[in-house]
């Protein structure tokens, strides 16, 4: 319990103490801006009645400020575990208004009333969607710069939060790139677009595979019931993040040596890896996600 307690402070000292650091100055603008997004696609959610594509138009606005949110707290709780902070200030800059970036273009969006993922219907949304990808992998590789400095970093190694920080790192990096999956054209869209020779006017690429009634989805999630989903891989490898370093504070508290510990975290880590992995070769096949974890 001691341990656990002792934790516990040094997770507040760290958000406490964070801002005070110059070299964070971009991530917090960027936490700020993603606050302000939260607070207006609320607004939306509330005073807004416009649906798309079966749900509230500002769910997906919502939902990604909460994420940004999460995302840039995560990196600013585990920043004081970096030792090396050569790159870092430019690993900064290129994650915090890479996000800043993505959430624009889909408020921006969002109040057009158009969809900001797939939207290649006219030449404006492909651009846009393409500026959306190409800043969202500038944000996979600064994260990675972020996972590589904490996985080499060897003086907190006894620390289980700091194991558990460099464990959903590897994972969350790793499996970010599963969110590619979803641009890719099914078969029926390539033969539209050979058809029309052209993306343009087509949508092309989408979060589910042969979903067979899209008005069913599970609340607020909107993930599909009737076809396999994309999106909880992505979801389930982002917040590793989050998700192993709280496996590993619960750890801490156990009466078990420092290695069993960590060997216990690592192959909570192997396994849950392996659960992305299968839940998205799931999707991938079209099973929905229920039945999936049935199965």
């Amino acid at each position: 319990m001691n341990q656990q307690n002792t934790s516990l402070k040094q997770l507040f000292s760290n958000i406490s103490s964070s801002n005070k650091d110059p070299l964070q100055k971009d991530l917090w603008i960027g936490w700020y801006f993603s606050f302000v997004c939260l607070v207006v696609s609320v607004t939306g959610l509330l005073l807004d009645d416009r649906i798309l594509q079966y749900v509230p138009i500002w769910l997906k606005p919502f939902k990604f400020s909460v994420s940004s949110l999460v995302f840039i707290s995560s990196i600013l709780y585990f920043f004081k575990y970096i030792p090396n902070k050569k790159f870092i200030l430019l690993t900064n800059k290129i994650v915090s208004y890479g996000l800043m970036i993505e959430l624009l273009i889909i408020f921006l969006q969002a109040f057009r009333g158009k969809m900001s993922h797939f939207n290649n219907q006219t030449l404006e949304d492909m651009i846009l969607f393409q500026i959306m990808a190409i800043t969202i992998v500038c944000v996979w590789l600064g994260f990675g710069v972020y996972a590589w400095k904490l996985f080499k970093a060897s003086e907190y190694m006894d620390n289980m939060i700091f194991k558990g920080i460099q464990v959903g790192a590897v994972i969350t990096f790793l499996t970010m790139p599963f969110a590619f999956t979803m641009p890719q054209p099914s078969k029926t869209q390539i033969q539209e677009i050979i058809k029309n020779k052209s993306q343009i006017g087509l949508v092309v690429g989408s979060h589910t595979v042969d979903e067979k009634d899209p008005s069913q989805t599970y609340p607020l999630t909107g993930w599909a019931k009737t076809g396999g989903d994309l999106r909880i891989a992505h979801f389930l490898g982002l917040h590793a993040l989050q998700i192993l370093p709280i496996l590993a504070f619960l750890l801490n508290g156990l009466n078990f040596t420092i290695s069993n510990k960590k060997r216990i975290l690592s192959t909570i880590g192997f396994l849950y890896l392996l659960l992305v992995v299968v839940v998205l070769v799931q999707a991938l096949k079209g099973v929905p996600i229920i039945q999936s974890l049935v199965k």
